[in-house]
Order: structure tokens, then C-alpha cells, then sequence
């Protein structure tokens, strides 16, 4: 475990808490989440909050790129599940709070970049940037909003179901939860979104479309919940962008592809468009 994080830059400081650390899921803790995010953000916080009013609708969207795939998979799964070791969580959220690694929590791979200190403990394998070089050059040459070269990521795999929560971050109101289905055994989608805002509802968990020519998705982190199934007999490995869109540049490559990956998808069963308002989920100014 990590014992030194930087709480007054991870996250906001004035939230409701439960005993143990855990945020409270109230309107007025996603809005002080959101805006905490923002102020780190100085430089495009504007075009930020111009695009919530524009994307914050998208609960998910499929991204209109190729498959992203590793060259030789045997070679990949092997590395993988040889070097990936269990999780620790060292931050609250809103989901839970700090725990050691066990069988049970995520087997994981991460990006080596310094400086970061995630809700999870990371497993740095330098060695993946040179055995698997594709999988980087694919996503920098498909996705260069991204960053730079060392990027924040994690690989993931589960070895439990994953409760319902949402994540730490980001609670910016637009698709950016971005994942890659790197590799997937399951005979059918584990991972399911429920639609939750901030008030009485009957909403349900609705499990995730299969889009046959794309692996690449993101949904709104901050209008949804997610929670996944597990089966002990599939594995299943899923690239995870961490990082922020921190320049105009970036922004405007990520508003390039919502908007091609929209028009792609409008009209199917591909494309979730929420019905709520975001006052529904956060105060507004």
C-alpha cells in the first residue's frame, strides 16, 4: 500500500463522508467532485463545460474506430496472466474503502508514468511497451487525445463480480470513461450500466451492446453506475484510459470522434441517450 497521497489535489475536500472514508452519493458531493476536476483544469474549463451541454445526453457511446488488437494474442494472455497481480485499494471513493489486494480484486497491468497515485495500487511491467508496442502505437495513432507517450492507463482483469459504483473519476458531464476490450472469453457481455440519477427512480441495469467492428467505448461516468458479472471459467482484459483531456488540442480530437462515432451509431440500439437533465444529477451555476 501507498502512505503518503496528496488528498488536496486527488480530490475534493469538501465532501460528505462515511465512516471509513467512503463519499456519500448526494447531488451536492458529485457537484463539488465535478467542480474540483474543473479547477484542475484551468486552461480549458470553459470549452468544458460548453461540451457537458452539448454530450452530457450520451450515456454510451461505441467509438467509430478499427478493432484495437495485439499481434500475437497466445503471447499476450501468457505475459498477462503471469505478470498481472491483485489490487489494493488505497483511496476511498464512492464505492468503498481502502483494502489490501486478495485474490478476488482486479488483476492488473499499469502505465509507468510518474506522479499519479490512483485509487488502486499499481503494477508496473515496463517490459509490456517493448513486447507489445502495437497495442501503444494503435491507440496513439487511433486516439491521440490521449497525451503523451506515457499516458495514465491500467489493464484489468477481473477475478470477482464488480459491485455497482461509480468511479472516482471522472464526474465531468460527457462520455469520457473510456475502455478497449483487449480480450474477452465470455460467451456474452459482462459489464452493464444503470442510469442513475440523483433522485427516486426505477431504472435497471442494461447490459452493453456487442459492436462487432469497434472494441473501443466510452460511457458518462457521472449519470451512470456500472457493475459487471464474473464466470471462473472467461477471462476477460480491459485497457482503461486514466488520464484528462488537458489541451484545446486534445479536446478537439476527442470532440472529432464523439461526433463521427454519433453519427455513426444514431438511430441503433448502440448510441444510449439519457432522458434526465444534468440538474438531475448535479447543481448547476
Amino acid at each position: 500500500m501507498t502512505s503518503e497521497i496528496n488528498q488536496s489535489t486527488y480530490t475534493a475536500q469538501n465532501v460528505e463522508r462515511k465512516a471509513g472514508g467512503v463519499i456519500v452519493e448526494t447531488k451536492e458531493n458529485l457537484t463539488e467532485l465535478r467542480n474540483h476536476e474543473l479547477n484542475l483544469l484551468p486552461e480549458v474549463k470553459t470549452l468544458y463545460t460548453e461540451l457537458e451541454q452539448t454530450y452530457g445526453k450520451y450515456l454510451f457511446v461505441p467509438y467509430d474506430l478499427p478493432k484495437i488488437q495485439v499481434n500475437d494474442l497466445e503471447k499476450f494472455l501468457i505475459f498477462f496472466f503471469k505478470n498481472g497481480k491483485h489490487a489494493g485499494k488505497q483511496v476511498e471513493d464512492l464505492s468503498s474503502g481502502t483494502f489490501n489486494a486478495t485474490r478476488s480484486t482486479y488483476l492488473s497491468i499499469d502505465s509507468k508514468v510518474d506522479a499519479w497515485t490512483p485509487v488502486w495500487t499499481r503494477n508496473i511491467v515496463e517490459s509490456i511497451y517493448t513486447e507489445f508496442p502495437e497495442i501503444f502505437e494503435q491507440i496513439h495513432d487511433l486516439m491521440p487525445w490521449v497525451g503523451n507517450k506515457d499516458f495514465r492507463w491500467n489493464m484489468w482483469s477481473s477475478a470477482n463480480k464488480v459491485p455497482p459504483h461509480r468511479d472516482h473519476t471522472s464526474m465531468i458531464d460527457m462520455p469520457l470513461a473510456m475502455r478497449i476490450k483487449l480480450f474477452d472469453s465470455n460467451p456474452s457481455e459482462t459489464l452493464s450500466l444503470l442510469t442513475d440519477p440523483i433522485k427516486e427512480h426505477s431504472n435497471t441495469y442494461v447490459t452493453l451492446p456487442r459492436v462487432e467492428e469497434s472494441n473501443s467505448y466510452a460511457w458518462n461516468n457521472l449519470r451512470t453506475k456500472h457493475s459487471s458479472t464474473w464466470r471462473p471459467t472467461a477471462r476477460k482484459i480491459l485497457f482503461i484510459w486514466r488520464d484528462k483531456l488537458s489541451t484545446p488540442q486534445q479536446i478537439n480530437q476527442y470532440v472529432d470522434l464523439l461526433d463521427r462515432s454519433i453519427a455513426k451509431y444514431q438511430g441503433t440500439e448502440s448510441l444510449w441517450i439519457d432522458s434526465n437533465l444534468s440538474s438531475d444529477y448535479i447543481n448547476l451555476d
